[in-house]
């Protein structure tokens, strides 16, 4: 891969980090044949356009030169590949790239949902190099209660990563609102033991849900989806558990729309706290407009979100697609304070 082609050497990243995060938040990947690659692509050109836009997000985190961004994106090629500028001059470059990386997950022409974007997203090398960092941990230690006494339960981290993954599965509860399925993923849960720990949400910067649909029932209204508040849990001055203490509000970034045969898994993408970004040049794995989140029609969605600390910046105007010229200018300004935000974080 060549690395003169990474957007943080394109563009000055350190005085002016605006242009790389507006090329990650609206340049897709190169369009690529299935005859070209000699496997379907759909799957990491999704993955791609996800972790750009989360790259975007969090700009100041991801775009350093540190150790651990360094070490991960040695192993992982797909983490260095969304990072290259998807200019047009470098197009005939991308077959022989995506095929190279594509055969590292094996595909074979009996097992091809190894390379389709559920599995290449959540595949042990994404898990190690991506998934596992700190900003995707959706919660704190568990605790478990023996009478007044409150103990730890420690996380093995591979357990930690793969219960970050918050479900809402509509047919399960039907009688439950958008917000009342992801409060199910909190509070108290019986252990393989038998006791119960309490399952407090860490208030991380990026969080996602397995979201699946049923034809059967009318689909949740997409404001519900795209503006989400996780339970945080808390305490009261004796020490007795309050399992709604306050409430963090999470954006919608992407929505990745899994097909059966993962031969057509598409994505949309969002800006923070706003309308459909158009990405360019548009491909088969942009999520047109037969794909939506308000169709009565079962299927699985895997979405993505940001944390917001100002409830004054959403409102209903915003649409799940975009009807409008798109501007990045609420991106760039929340990516401005992003070294206040980790910093806070890491309280």
């Amino acid at each position: 891969m060549d690395l003169s082609n990474d957007l943080r050497q394109t563009y000055d990243v350190s005085e002016n980090p605006a242009l790389a995060q507006f090329d990650l938040q609206t340049r897709s990947p190169p369009v690529t044949t299935l005859q070209s690659v000699g496997h379907t692509t759909l799957g990491l050109d999704c993955l791609l356009i996800v972790i750009r836009r989360l790259y975007s997000y969090l700009f100041a985190r991801y775009s350093a030169r540190s150790p651990v961004n360094l070490a991960a994106e040695a192993e992982n090629p797909i983490l260095q590949m969304a990072w290259q500028d998807f200019g047009e001059e470098s197009a005939q470059d991308w077959p022989a790239l995506k095929r190279q990386i594509l055969e590292r997950f094996n595909p074979t022409e009996a097992f091809p949902q190894e390379i389709w974007f559920e599995n290449l997203c959540f595949s042990p090398l994404m898990l190690k190099t991506f998934w596992s960092r700190p900003e995707h941990h959706l919660y704190r230690v568990r605790l478990v209660k023996s009478g007044s006494l409150w103990s730890r339960l420690e996380w093995a981290e591979e357990d930690l990563v793969r219960q970050s993954t918050m479900v809402v599965d509509q047919k399960k509860a039907q009688n439950l609102t958008f917000q009342e399925h992801i409060d199910q993923n909190f509070g108290w849960k019986k252990q393989d033991d038998g006791t119960e720990a309490l399952y407090a949400c860490r208030r991380p910067p990026i969080a996602r849900i397995k979201y699946t649909k049923d034809k059967g029932l009318e689909p949740f209204p997409f404001q519900d989806i795209k503006n989400i508040r996780l339970p945080i849990a808390g305490a009261d001055k004796d020490e007795n558990y309050i399992p709604v203490a306050s409430r963090s509000l999470y954006t919608l970034l992407a929505a990745v729309f899994l097909v059966k045969t993962g031969q057509n898994d598409c994505v949309r993408t969002y800006e923070f706290v706003g309308s459909e970004l158009v990405l360019s040049p548009s491909g088969p794995f942009c999520a047109g407009r037969s794909r939506s989140l308000q169709t009565q029609e079962s299927g699985k969605v895997m979405l993505f979100y940001a944390h917001s600390k100002d409830d004054s910046m959403i409102h209903s105007g915003y649409g799940e697609f975009a009807s409008r010229p798109i501007k990045t200018d609420m991106d760039a300004a929340i990516n401005a304070m992003s070294a206040e935000y980790e910093d806070e974080w890491k309280r």
